[in-house]
């Protein structure tokens, strides 16, 4: 890194802290858990690390960036939450991260490049953000199905799963002298969900069912 002065060092943070704020501002409009203040804090803390490092010997100063990734990690992992197979956040622990790189970046002079990943974050959280992805993604949901006078090989082949399009993960079966109890995971997009749905209304052998994601 290039001899720096104070104003210099101090237009730099100014400038990660900026790009924090920007980032934190979609995010705080989302009303995510890390916001304006948190990526602002991020980047510009970030930034702070990097200079003061870079007074040190080069070495110091690579093991300091080292450490900031390694600590934003930690940050972003406090953002990340698992609920009933689900998890949330990882955008916000990914705008963290991504935070904490931009205070780097302005840190070390690249503000050109601190300005076009501000810009490319905003471009991936923002537009990327509004586009349909329904038809693309997949579904995890648990199917348990009651039989009435069931065939085994009705059971055990699920028809109306498989031939939905769904993929079949988990399966339990527990048998009585004339019904069948089974339960399966299975994954999928919607659209094949909606039609397992309307092939099991519509299947004879079926007492009853329910789903949860």
């Amino acid at each position: 890194m290039e001899p720096f002065g104070v104003t210099d060092a101090f237009f730099r943070i100014v400038v990660a802290a900026v790009a924090g704020l920007v980032v934190g501002l979609e995010r705080e409009r989302l009303d995510k858990a890390a916001g304006l203040r948190t990526l602002a804090l991020v980047s510009s803390g970030s930034a702070i690390f990097v200079l003061s490092a870079s007074l040190a010997i080069q070495a110091e100063a690579v093991r300091m960036a080292a450490g900031v990734a390694t600590g934003v990690g930690f940050l972003g992992a406090g953002a990340i939450l698992r609920d009933r197979g689900q998890v949330f956040g990882l955008t916000t622990a990914a705008a963290v991260w991504i935070a904490a790189a931009l205070g780097m970046c302005s840190a070390l002079g690249h503000l050109s490049l601190t300005v076009l990943g501000t810009a490319l974050t905003l471009f991936v959280l923002m537009v990327l953000g509004m586009i349909d992805l329904t038809p693309f993604q997949h579904d995890t949901r648990t199917y348990t199905i009651e039989y009435g006078a069931p065939t085994w090989e009705e059971v055990v082949q699920a028809r109306c799963l498989a031939e939905s399009g769904l993929k079949i993960t988990l399966m339990t079966i527990a048998w009585s002298a004339d019904r069948a109890t089974t339960s399966w995971r299975v994954i999928g997009r919607p659209a094949s969900h909606a039609k397992a749905l309307e092939s099991l209304r519509s299947c004879d052998s079926v007492i009853s069912f329910t789903t949860r994601s």
